[in-house]
């Protein structure tokens, strides 16, 4: 890690975001995300290309929200909390329900623009959902990496610690995540076990990270990044900024 020091391998706000942009798709990788969407504009041409309107929304909400639960499940197998309390708690699981609802009301106020059960009409409300919940998606997308540089409410101090940029990567990659089991992040920051121990070591006599056991008897540890560790990232970051 010295020798990266000395080399100047400094970390900049597009390692952060690169970071981020690698551990988002190691969590929930695109056919996962485009999977999901495809299900949720398929039951939502399936429910309102009947034309019948009704209670289907509140069916329809109901499956949405049991998708984005198993959404939830998936990214716990691959490896990652991405909640601390999943999944009634959790503010990003709650936007994400919001964001299903108010597609639902829109494709509920254009539903006289379709014939009630002929084919037309399953189309067209499948492709009106598909364009609404990928353009959900790609902004939930692209708001998570533009986050990167904006931290609120942190005093600018560059620190020390997290200044290399393979800490500073490190530390971008656990604010996405509630934990990461260590070898997927390992694997989506393109680290060998040895760099990784060296970046983990070091982070962690810091007090920015912390790691647990896996309860189910594996070998691999769970990461995570600590309230100073998040701390002194943002703080760092503003500094960067």
């Amino acid at each position: 890690m010295e020798d990266m020091e000395m080399a100047g391998d400094i970390g900049s706000i597009s390692d952060a975001k690169d970071a981020v942009r690698r551990v988002l798709l190691a969590v929930t990788p695109k056919w996962l995300l485009a999977g999901q969407t495809l299900l949720l504009a398929a039951t939502c041409a399936m429910f309102f290309g009947a034309g019948k309107f009704g209670d289907n929304i509140y069916v329809a909400a109901a499956l949405g929200y049991v998708l984005l639960g198993f959404t939830v499940l998936i990214q716990r197998r691959r490896g990652a909390r991405t909640f601390s309390r999943e999944p009634f708690t959790a503010p990003h699981y709650l936007a994400n329900l919001g964001g299903v609802l108010l597609v639902l009301i829109l494709l509920g106020s254009v539903r006289y623009l379709t014939e009630g059960g002929t084919f037309r009409a399953y189309a067209l409300q499948f492709v009106l959902a598909l364009v609404l919940f990928g353009g959900m998606q790609v902004a939930l997308w692209t708001l998570s990496i533009r986050r990167v540089q904006r931290v609120g409410g942190a005093v600018a101090l560059s620190d020390e610690v997290i200044r290399p940029r393979e800490c500073l990567m490190f530390c971008a990659a656990l604010t996405q995540v509630t934990e990461i089991r260590s070898d997927l992040l390992a694997h989506a920051l393109a680290l060998n076990a040895p760099t990784f121990n060296e970046l983990f070591d070091r982070l962690s006599k810091a007090g920015y990270v912390t790691s647990r056991r896996d309860q189910r008897g594996s070998r691999r540890p769970w990461v995570a990044l600590t309230s100073r560790g998040r701390a002194a990232y943002d703080a760092h970051m503003c500094a960067l900024g």
